[in-house]
């Protein structure tokens, strides 16, 4: 077995996994973050919708910078998320 480590980086910050998990394959490591990262797509959906709302009432400045930057981010997010949990990543039926 092998030790895969997953890491998260959020913005600036960087959040090792010092602990990692055992898979047999990297196929399989692969299908265990495309199955975590599904669930993570409702929060990121949550977030964008308040940033949104947030956005509609913020002035031009650096706070409506701060929020637009996070927008992206966010945004960012979903599509690796989409392409994570896509088809071509999920496990073949055996």
């Amino acid at each position: 077995m092998t030790r895969f480590y997953f890491d998260i980086r959020v913005g600036e910050g960087l959040y090792p996994d010092e602990e990692g998990l055992e898979f047999r394959t990297q196929k399989e490591a692969e299908v265990e973050v495309a199955q975590t990262l599904a669930g993570l797509d409702d929060n990121l959906n949550v977030e964008t919708a308040r940033i949104i709302t947030e956005l509609e009432n913020t002035q031009p400045g650096p706070q409506r910078d701060l929020l637009e930057r996070k927008l992206r981010q966010l945004e960012t997010a979903s599509h690796i998320d989409g392409w994570l949990t896509s088809p071509g990543l999920q496990p073949s039926e055996e």
